[in-house]
């Protein structure tokens, strides 16, 4: 077998229900997500409030850091409503 084929065989299968970006958002999709515009998720990334990381030059977010991001703030917001 030639290297070529052995590099082939142990490259990751892509097929048409596999995101080859994973879980990788840009600010755009997230706004969408917590229904705000992308400026307030850039600022909010900036400022440490919503979870994100540097890809290069560009600020991405991941789907479960989001994900749980939301959930706690959720929870700690229904904590502090008061019950009428």
């Amino acid at each position: 077998m030639s290297q070529r084929e052995q590099i082939n065989d142990q490259a990751p299968t892509i097929g048409p229900d596999s995101d080859p970006r994973g879980d990788v958002l840009t600010a755009e999709q997230v706004a969408v997500i917590l229904q705000v515009r992308p400026c307030t998720v850039a600022d909010w990334a900036r400022r440490g409030i919503i979870p994100s990381y540097k890809l290069g030059k560009f600020r991405r977010y991941s789907k479960k850091d989001i994900s749980a991001w939301v959930s706690t703030r959720r929870s700690s917001s229904a904590e502090r409503r008061p019950l009428n």
